[in-house]
């Protein structure tokens, strides 16, 4: 891993540094305020200094057979043998899903619970359309933000790679451009420099607000000095669902800021196993909905929305793509079983 300190008079000027030294995929480690000049100790001024990051490209990870096993939660175009891998393993995630404890789903003639045998339920909800609507209309769902506090303080939370950064582009898209709302946008995930750039990059063409904070009290600062927007967007760190200093990191950003909501951002081509995992870490940090992004790469959402229901969290938004604003709809039961019949389409007509 390579590492560099910068300096500059201010953050964003440290961070354009780093970019230019750098790129995009540096992390920032630390930063911290120093003072600089004078004569004699007068006279000193604050200047940022910023401790960046560059990793080495990793080794891939590699299966029995030497062959790169990428299909773990990974949204990235799976090869010809993973394929066949998620292939040949989805019969056995049937089998299983409801052994994870996710409750009960009721379909004609079968009361099955989370601790029963799930391959019966999970496949008739896969051949049967009304078993799919009978779902979709079992799972909680909140929709769009509320918008009757002033301001709404917003959290988005989730692992590194879920499009937490993505979503809040479109969510600030929807309210500044289509709702006329008053909005800023207020970054704690600065450990990825492109995901500052990519904020900075929409809050010039957009026009709305754009804050960085750097620790717990200047989140606290920001959400103080923001009371008059209608809309206040938290973007926190990414990492991964069992990385304790991570999820220690967020919690106290997530204090400092007290949000009216928290979203638990969720890509839907996890698996479910992989989905239950991440909504009991991030229930502890007090995530009360959640937003399902990359609907349009994955495919059987019923498994993925199964996993869902013992955790009782309502899903507010749904991702489709990259589009901003759009590519993001407020969740209904008629969207969810709209979007399930959409994937599973071809084995309903196939049985």
């Amino acid at each position: 891993m390579h590492m560099q300190r910068f300096e500059a008079d201010d953050m964003t000027s440290a961070l354009d540094k780093v970019r230019a030294m750098m790129g995009e995929e540096a992390m920032i480690v630390r930063s911290r305020t120093v003072q600089k000049g004078g004569l004699f100790g007068l006279a000193k001024r604050d200047r940022v200094e910023v401790c960046a990051a560059l990793d080495e490209p990793a080794a891939e990870h590699k299966n029995g057979n030497g062959q790169e096993d990428r299909w773990e939660g990974s949204s990235a175009a799976a090869p010809d043998q993973t394929r066949h891998q998620l292939q040949t393993l989805n019969s056995k995630l049937d089998t299983l899903l409801l052994g994870l404890g996710v409750g009960t789903v009721h379909c004609p003639g079968s009361e099955v619970s989370g601790n029963g045998n799930g391959k019966a339920l999970v496949g008739e909800i896969r051949h049967d359309e009304q078993a799919l609507r009978r779902l979709a209309a079992q799972l909680p769902v909140c929709g769009e933000i509320d918008m009757r506090e002033k301001p709404a303080t917003v959290a988005v939370i989730g692992p590194t790679g879920v499009g937490k950064t993505t979503t809040l582009l479109k969510l600030a898209g929807e309210f500044s451009l289509r709702q006329g709302k008053q909005l800023t946008l207020v970054t704690a995930d600065t450990f990825r420099l492109g995901a500052v750039e990519q904020l900075k990059a929409f809050a010039k063409v957009f026009r709305v607000g754009l804050r960085i904070a750097l620790g717990p009290e200047e989140m606290a600062e920001a959400v103080r000095e923001l009371r008059d927007q209608d809309l206040i967007l938290i973007d926190t760190p990414g990492g991964g669902q069992r990385d304790h200093v991570h999820q220690s990191q967020v919690e106290a950003f997530l204090r400092a800021a007290e949000p009216t909501e928290t979203h638990l951002v969720l890509t839907a081509t996890s698996r479910p196993s992989v989905i239950k995992e991440c909504l009991k870490v991030f229930s502890a940090l007090n995530a009360d909905r959640i937003i399902f992004t990359k609907l349009d790469e994955a495919a059987r959402l019923h498994q993925i929305f199964v996993a869902t229901l013992s955790s009782g969290l309502p899903i507010s938004y749904l991702g489709y793509g990259q589009d901003i604003p759009g590519d993001l709809e407020a969740a209904t039961e008629e969207k969810l079983a709209e979007v399930m019949l959409g994937t599973d389409s071809e084995e309903i007509a196939s049985t």
